[in-house]
Order: C-alpha cells, then sequence, then structure tokens
C-alpha cells in the first residue's frame, strides 16, 4: 500500500505543477501570465506578482516529487530504476532549493545578482531530469524505452532552444514561453506514464493501472480551488478592494467551471495514454 500511495505522488505531483503555473497564476493574473513568450522562472521571481501565490502549490509538488522517488525505489527490479530514484530525489530537493533560494529577478532588473544563481539551479535541475528520464527508460524495455529516450531528445532540444530564445532578455522574446512549456509538458507526462509503467509492476494491483492514473489526476484537479484557498491570502491582489462581492462569486465560478471541465479531459487523456502503454 505505501509504495502504491508513493507512486500515485507522480501524476498527482505533474497535474499540480501544471496547474499551478498555467491555470491558477494565468486565471489570478492574466496580464502578467504570457503562455508563448514568458519563462515560467518568472512566475516564481522575485517581485513577481505571482511568487507568493505559487509558493504554497510548488511546495507541495516538490513534496510530491520526493514521495514519486521512493515510490520509484520501493518498486525498482533493477539498477537502472533506483539510480532514476535517486536522480528524482536529487531533482526534487535542487527545485525546493532553486524555489526559495535560487528565484530569479523579475525581467528588466539592473544588475541582478540573482539570475546567475538561477541559471545554475536550472542547469543542475535539467541534468537531474535527462538523467531520471533517461534510466527510467533503461529499467523498461521495449515501447517504454523508445518513448523516454524520444522524451530525452524533446527536453534536450526544447530546453536548447527555450536557452536560445532567452538571449534578448530583458528584451521580448517570442516564443520562449511555448519552447519551454513543450520542455515541461514532455516531463510531466513522462513523470505520470513512468507511474503507471512501475504499477503494473506491483503485484496484487487493486486496480487497474489506467484508473489509478484518471483518479489521481482528476483528485488534484478538482482539489486545485482548495489548494487555492490556501496559498491565495498570500496575494495582495486576491483582496479585490475594487470588486464587489458579485463580480467575485462569478470570478469563483467561472474558476470552478475551468477545473471541471480539466478533470473531465484529463480522465479521458489518460485512460487514451494508458491503452497505448505497453507491458514492461
Amino acid at each position: 500500500m505505501t509504495r502504491k500511495l508513493l507512486l500515485a505522488c507522480g501524476p498527482i505531483s505533474s497535474g499540480l505543477y501544471l496547474l499551478a503555473i498555467d491555470v491558477l497564476a494565468a486565471f489570478r493574473h492574466p496580464t502578467y501570465h504570457d503562455y508563448t513568450s514568458q519563462m515560467v522562472s518568472e512566475l516564481f521571481a522575485e517581485g513577481a506578482p505571482t511568487r507568493a501565490l505559487l509558493l504554497a502549490p510548488n511546495t507541495a509538488y516538490n513534496l510530491l516529487v520526493l514521495g514519486f522517488a521512493g515510490g520509484v525505489w520501493l518498486s525498482a527490479r533493477n539498477r537502472p530504476a533506483q539510480f532514476a530514484a535517486a536522480a528524482l530525489v536529487g531533482y526534487g530537493l535542487t527545485s525546493s532549493a532553486g524555489l526559495y533560494f535560487g528565484q530569479m529577478d523579475v525581467r528588466g532588473t539592473v544588475e541582478s545578482q540573482r539570475d546567475s544563481a538561477h541559471i545554475g539551479v536550472t542547469v543542475v535541475m535539467s541534468l537531474f531530469i535527462v538523467a531520471a528520464i533517461a534510466l527510467g527508460g533503461l529499467a523498461h524495455r521495449g515501447t517504454f524505452r523508445t518513448y523516454s529516450f524520444a522524451t530525452v531528445v524533446v527536453v534536450v532540444v526544447f530546453g536548447g532552444l527555450a536557452g536560445y530564445l532567452a538571449r534578448p532578455m530583458p528584451g521580448p522574446t517570442p516564443w520562449l514561453g511555448l519552447a519551454e512549456r513543450v520542455n515541461i509538458y514532455a516531463t510531466m507526462l513522462w513523470f505520470s506514464l513512468f507511474a503507471v509503467s512501475l504499477w503494473k509492476e506491483l503485484p496484487g494491483a487493486a486496480y487497474p493501472p489506467g484508473t489509478i492514473a484518471a483518479k489521481a489526476i482528476s483528485f488534484v484537479v478538482v482539489m486545485a480551488p482548495l489548494l487555492t484557498k490556501v496559498s491565495l491570502p498570500c496575494d495582495k491582489l486576491y483582496q479585490m478592494r475594487v470588486a464587489g462581492p458579485l463580480k467575485r462569486a462569478w470570478q469563483l465560478a467561472q474558476m470552478w467551471r475551468v477545473q471541471i471541465n480539466l478533470c473531465y479531459r484529463s480522465v479521458y487523456v489518460s485512460q487514451r495514454l494508458v491503452r497505448l502503454l505497453p507491458s514492461p
């Protein structure tokens, strides 16, 4: 039971992270959030209006990644899987340190003292991610191994492309956010499917792996508004001093509508993906 719960942290962490950066942040700060031309790191930048909002869910994300690493370790059947778990631990710890001590300054800060440290933390995190994906692929045979190596290629290529597109900063950076999100979404998808692949190896699984993945993703999508209630008090704009009660109620209703819609879509997509995943 313990390792099943820890493996479930994989898809839960992925869903939580994507909801935080591209649903919660976009909903609360639509004028600051930009899918196509903004680095995701800018959402966590010192002085950014989204930083306080995202600290709580991303702290939870890092803890879930560490839990997922424990599930991978307990499910390991060979040495590469154990090394993949160690790489996930390194990623979770580095990500936690970067969140609180390695954040960048907001774009346009003159003589920033944080950006160099942030770049270093990002490189280390990227190395841990690539190592985890490659080692996780080596722990399997067949289609999942091929898929893992293809994911490594996507992460490396689009990570390099994002670095190239970021060169004009602090000037405009069209398509930077899109390139970075291809990298991030590919990584989050691999985390989820890696958890599913290890779940299928566990003896006596009580539910089909597709059901587990779907329930895990659906749970975090539905619970996102509650996480919002925890983190939003840190957001000064949440006070909504210029908005009346009716406007606030309407915005909350719209947020719930988005969450429910994403819930149904995530269940459908996760079940489809699991059907395509062969046994290791």
